[in-house]
């Protein structure tokens, strides 16, 4: 498939009302993601989504199609050590499971469940500010060689849980699909040409991204909706331009359609002659409501109370401020 830039593939997201914003802003509506979540907070979330799109006047319940995307597990997976069992991957998989349940409430659904990262990469960030940043933030990536062991693992899992999940057949429907994107499963920290990380690519506290990071994200996960499944890339590439449709592969990719064929018909009853709704890119109802579900999004509220923790640790961000970033996709 090809590159497309602004211009060329503007038909593509036609009138879209997309909210890819912190929840504290005022104009936030359909973004419900908390800084800080874990994955035991999904599903209270997906409650509230389900009522905010039933009620919302702006939205056709049950004939618009909606983009959904769901990343859970890096607080998780940084409180680990700490309550191996809680964040346990056999709870990340139930909290998931009852997420996605209650998801399906929502007519005519296209949902993104995003591979968990391994977040022991965030090890490599260990200049003296990010070391105190990671031990406020993220302490298990701080407690040495076995704690990092136990964190690898366990991001493993959640990778192989999501997998798992989105070849469940009753997530596979002519009008709900979960389909796993992996782009960060083989993502690597950028480096610079001495082999140094590139800090430029994070925030001041070295775990949430930098605007840099949130382009590259979000090229990434277009193109993860426009690859098969099965061949799909698990891994960014800095300067990436996002992909579009070809005649042979017209439509966003589920695990059934093979990207060649309407949403509508991921139907598993070959009898059925119903006319099939279509989710072609070139309509108003493709992508005409995108939102994410995302945790980890940088909140204003959070940033402060974490810049006054690390005062009264007896450490000064840099440049006394905290730097927030939001997540576009």
């Amino acid at each position: 498939p090809g590159s497309c830039d602004g211009a060329r593939c503007a038909h593509l997201v036609p009138d879209r009302r997309d909210h890819i914003v912190s929840l504290t802003a005022p104009h936030a509506v359909f973004n419900i993601a908390v800084t800080g979540a874990i994955a035991s907070d999904l599903p209270g979330q997906a409650r509230s989504l389900v009522g905010y799109f039933a009620e919302s006047p702006h939205v056709n319940f049950t004939e618009d199609w909606k983009v959904l995307t769901v990343f859970i597990g890096g607080n998780d997976l940084c409180s680990l050590c700490n309550d191996p069992t809680y964040y346990s991957p056999e709870n990340y998989e139930k909290y998931l499971l009852e997420t996605i349940t209650i998801l399906q409430g929502i007519p005519r659904v296209y949902l993104n469940l995003v591979s968990m990262m391994d977040i022991t990469k965030l090890a490599k960030l260990n200049d003296p500010t990010c070391l105190n940043y990671h031990n406020a933030v993220c302490k298990c990536v701080t407690q040495g060689d076995e704690a990092l062991r136990q964190v690898t693992a366990a991001a493993l899992a959640y990778q192989a849980i999501a997998e798992r999940i989105g070849q469940l057949p009753q997530f596979q429907t002519e009008t709900f699909a979960v389909n796993v994107q992996p782009f960060y499963i083989d993502t690597q920290i950028p480096l610079e040409p001495d082999g140094a990380p590139d800090y430029s690519y994070f925030a001041p506290d070295c775990f949430h991204f930098s605007a840099k990071s949130h382009y590259a994200a979000g090229v990434a996960l277009w193109n993860n909706m426009l690859q098969p499944a099965g061949s799909k890339a698990k891994a960014w590439v800095i300067g990436a331009e996002p992909l579009c449709p070809t005649s042979e592969r017209p439509y966003l990719c589920t695990a059934t359609n093979k990207c060649g064929a309407a949403f509508g018909l991921l139907s598993t009853n070959p009898q059925s002659t119903a006319a099939p709704p279509t989710l072609s890119l070139d309509q108003k109802t493709m992508l005409g409501l995108a939102l994410v579900i995302v945790v980890a999004v940088p909140a204003a509220i959070l940033a402060a109370y974490r810049y006054q923790r690390a005062r009264r640790a007896g450490y000064t961000p840099i440049d006394g401020q905290v730097v927030m970033a939001t997540t576009a996709v």
